[in-house]
């Protein structure tokens, strides 16, 4: 058979205590993110949209 030229016959290394690591590190990421975004949304350092559409309500 004639091999192509990409095609890759050996053993690809893989490295699972890398991988768990950056696994958790993107966990807590996602973490921070939401928890900023229901701080942002709910007005934590100021008047957020949540704010604004409950003033808009009881006008």
């Amino acid at each position: 058979m004639q091999q192509m030229r990409g095609d890759f016959q050996g053993t690809i290394q893989e490295d699972f205590v890398l991988q768990q690591q950056l696994w958790r590190a993107q966990r807590i990421g996602w973490v921070i993110l939401i928890v900023l975004l229901l701080c942002a949304l709910t007005g934590f350092s100021g008047a957020g949209p949540a704010y604004q559409v409950g003033s808009v309500v009881s006008s």
